[in-house]
Parts: C-alpha cells; sequence; structure tokens
C-alpha cells in the first residue's frame, strides 16, 4: 500500500510543473492544478497524521477497556486540535464515524501508507533531475518492482536512495513549499 499512488502523484506533480512552465500560462489556467497542490499538502501533512494519531492513540487507550462513542468523539476532537491548533473555526470530532479507513479489521493504521506514499513518490519525482537521462529506466524499473520488494529496497535498487536517511525525504519537503510558494504566487496574482 505505501508504494500504491507512487504513479499518480509522481504523474499530477509533474503535469502541474509542465503547466506551470508553459509560456503564456495566465494564474487563472494552473489554479486549480496549484489548487490541488494546497489541498493535498494540507490532507497529507495535517489531515491523514492526525487521523493516523487518533488511531493510535484510541488503540492504546482500547486496551485499557471499551470506549464509548463520545470518548472517541472526545479524542478525535483533540487530535484535531493538535495537529491544527487554532487554523480551524472548530474541529469535526465525529470524523471517527464517517471514515471507512477506521473501520477495517484486517488493516491497522490504514492512514499511514497514504503519507508514506504521498513523501515517497514527490521523493523520487526529486530524484528525476539528479538522475538525469536514466532516470526514466530507474522509474520503470521501480514501477515494475513495485508490490514485489519493500520500499527501501526499492528505492535503494532503482534510485540508489537510503529512504532510512533524511535526505530523500527533505527533499520531498522542499517540493511541497515549492507547490505552496507557486499556488501563494498565483493567489496573489490574481488578487492584484
Amino acid at each position: 500500500m505505501n508504494l500504491a499512488e507512487t504513479a499518480s502523484i509522481f504523474a499530477e506533480t509533474l503535469l502541474a510543473d509542465y503547466l506551470a512552465k508553459q509560456p503564456g500560462a495566465s494564474a487563472a489556467d494552473i489554479l486549480g492544478s496549484a489548487w490541488s497542490d494546497a489541498q493535498y499538502a494540507a490532507v497529507f501533512l495535517l489531515n491523514v497524521p492526525a487521523r493516523f494519531a487518533f488511531e493510535k492513540e484510541f488503540y492504546g487507550r482500547r486496551c485499557e477497556g471499551p470506549l464509548a462513542p463520545s470518548a472517541l468523539s472526545t479524542l478525535m476532537g483533540e487530535t484535531w486540535k493538535e495537529y491544527y491548533g487554532d487554523a480551524l473555526s472548530e474541529y469535526d470530532s465525529g470524523l471517527w464515524r464517517s471514515k471507512p479507513h477506521f473501520y477495517k479489521t484486517g488493516t491497522s493504521f490504514y492512514n499511514f501508507p497514504y503519507i508514506f506514499g504521498y513523501l515517497f513518490s514527490l521523493g523520487v519525482y526529486a530524484m528525476a533531475e539528479g538522475l538525469g537521462d536514466d532516470f526514466i529506466a530507474s522509474y520503470r524499473g521501480l514501477l515494475l518492482d513495485s508490490g514485489r520488494m519493500e520500499s527501501e529496497e526499492l528505492a535503494e535498487k532503482h534510485l540508489g536512495a537510503d529512504l532510512k536517511k533524511p535526505d530523500f525525504w527533505k527533499a520531498s519537503i522542499s517540493i511541497i513549499e515549492r507547490k505552496i510558494a507557486r499556488f501563494e504566487s498565483i493567489v496573489n496574482r490574481i488578487r492584484s
């Protein structure tokens, strides 16, 4: 599951960058993809980690005994507050009731692979320039071996990347920062 979104996130990033670099592209032309980039950053860096933290805390408390719906709502509200601080006018303390991810009995921590996959895809994208002409063959091999190898082995074999070191992940975050800066720039151009 960690690698399921690799190709789609990579392709979306590639397309958004391509559209933004087109001569004569107006802010309105690229606003949609920039808005999606900003939404993805919020979802994968705030929302999904908050869900992961909720689930982790739930399992810890569940060891002590059953939790009533009101306790789950309180826990969800606390988790939202921890991750979002005062950025939201109100917290969705009932999200636990409507997200099917929390009800998958065979898969605990279903949310984690989304975070990993998002950052992994962007890390792969970040490596494209450094690998130059070799990247296409490396990327194709990576996709072909997805599901057959552990993520760490896959990155090492096809990209020469060590996922246990922070450089790969810092490159992912740099891409997110660039995407957010592009979104802010577009919004500011539209406003003026």
